[in-house]
């Protein structure tokens, strides 16, 4: 049955939009991206998509796998699932047997997925499987711990705090982890880009222009000893059984890759997988995605101008690069919006448009839905705080 069909047969309020449709019907053996807008009904059209899939024979529910990247997404992501397979249970007849619901598929975070797989096959690149995911605070701690005990002699010319230098050690050893980078690599990079720069400061006529320019190659040239003392940080974590959350995923990601039967496994396992919020997965989770699902039927939803983490190594230019890492496929829109007026959709349209343009991916300007109000939108500027507030 279609969609729709199936909406009447579950007893549904509302048939999915012919957008929607598209979306759950989408065929299971090549990969898909569905660009979706605020508001759209992603989560409510994946589980239609795993109902209609159930509901037609081309998957088991043991065979699915849905990722996305806060618990409490994967809860309402789980719980919408758990309730339309209900549904086609009781509806088609099967209520007695229970299957379904004992019989779920598995819903996650992307952090929690890739420390499932690192804890089933630590033991083959040398890792203890149960090993210690520590906090912040111990993290701190282990970093000063190798930055004071270092005899690193470019230590001694720095003009800095051991705060200030735990911090950049830490940060430096995560956006390492985040972005799948050689720390090699990297270092010869700042090296490279800091002596150019340093041969042109001198010919910078503004002082303050000059100045500013001397500081940030100042911080470049700071980076290959960063680089290492993040080597030192890893190797010391590593000694004392330690992990932080950036690692499971990189560990993961060199677990399937270095072994190919494990990601095999995995791929005959889930037949059909779903990646929501996926624009802000970092470059280290869509390596070890695309490793494990690369050509099946992984179906990617995004939104480009709602990604939040570029901070820790996440882009929307994910998006645009779903066809290189996972294999050519069709990218359905999602643009309906379900939560908000004409009016407000109007002035989201217009404040997203030159994003959407620097993404290099399609998007649909969001649409109101056939029961939208007209809706109004009130720009105000507040001279305090106290009158913000206030209002």
């Amino acid at each position: 049955m279609n969609p729709v069909e199936l909406s009447r047969f579950l007893g549904e309020s509302f048939a999915p939009t012919p957008q929607q449709s598209e979306v759950i019907a989408a065929n299971t053996t090549e990969p898909h991206l569905v660009v979706a807008g605020a508001g759209s009904g992603k989560t409510a059209t994946m589980a239609n998509r795993v109902a209609w899939l159930v509901a037609n024979g081309l998957a088991e529910p043991a065979h699915i796998l849905g990722l996305t990247f806060t618990r409490k997404a994967a809860g309402e992501l789980d719980e919408r699932i758990g309730r339309q397979l209900a549904k086609w249970e009781r509806a088609s007849g099967n209520g007695e047997t229970g299957r379904l619901e004992a019989d779920r598929p598995t819903v996650s975070t992307y952090n929690a997925f890739a420390a499932a797989v690192y804890r089933d096959h630590a033991l083959r690149i040398g890792y203890e499987p149960d090993a210690v995911v520590i906090s912040e605070s111990i993290a701190w701690r282990l970093a000063h711990r190798v930055v004071v005990q270092s005899r690193d002699e470019r230590l001694a010319a720095l003009d800095l705090n051991p705060t200030t230098l735990v911090d950049a050690v830490l940060s430096v050893a995560r956006e390492l982890a985040d972005h799948g980078a050689s720390g090699t690599a990297v270092r010869d990079f700042a090296r490279d880009i800091a002596t150019r720069a340093r041969a042109h400061v001198d010919s910078v006529r503004l002082k303050d222009a000059r100045d500013t320019i001397s500081r940030y190659v100042a911080n470049v040239e700071l980076l290959p000893l960063l680089i290492d003392l993040a080597a030192e940080y890893q190797a010391a974590k590593r000694a004392r059984g330690y992990i932080e959350f950036s690692d499971q995923v990189a560990l993961a990601h060199r677990i399937v890759t270095e072994h190919p039967a494990v990601a095999q496994a995995y791929r005959d396992r889930y037949r059909i997988v779903l990646l929501d919020e996926y624009q802000d997965t970092s470059v280290a989770q869509t390596r070890f995605l695309a490793e494990l699902f690369r050509g099946s039927g992984v179906m990617a939803v995004g939104d480009p101008d709602q990604s939040i983490y570029g901070f820790r190594g996440a882009s929307a230019a994910n998006l645009s690069r779903f066809a290189i890492d996972f294999g050519p496929g069709r990218t359905f829109p999602l643009s309906v919006s379900w939560r908000n007026s004409h009016a407000v959709l109007e002035v989201a349209n217009a404040v997203t448009e030159h994003l959407d343009r620097t993404v290099g991916i399609d998007k649909l300007p969001l649409d109101a839905n056939d029961s939208a109000a007209p809706g109004a939108v009130h720009v105000r500027y507040f001279e305090t705080i106290l009158d913000e507030a206030e209002a």
